[in-house]
């Protein structure tokens, strides 16, 4: 079963009601939120980012990855095998 902090932040993204380029909620609010332990928060964003969704810079936060660069990306190196 996802996190439910996971599973709400995914679904925006999805849905758009977080833009790409945008920051999601941080840890802190993510337990607040969702009334979660650290590491349930952590394993949350940790999925987000190895499924493509967002990208973690050092300092600044978390933020939403346009994945249809992504995609193509993948497309091309598809084509090229």
């Amino acid at each position: 079963m996802l996190p439910a902090s996971r599973a709400s932040s995914g679904s925006a993204i999805e849905s758009g009601a977080i833009a790409v380029g945008k920051r999601i909620p941080s840890e802190a609010t993510l337990i607040k939120t969702y009334g979660v332990a650290r590491n349930t928060a952590r394993h949350a964003v940790q999925l987000l980012r190895d499924e493509g969704w967002v990208r973690t810079r050092p300092q600044k936060g978390t933020f939403v990855v346009d994945r249809s660069e992504q995609s193509q990306m993948d497309d091309q190196g598809a084509e090229s095998d």
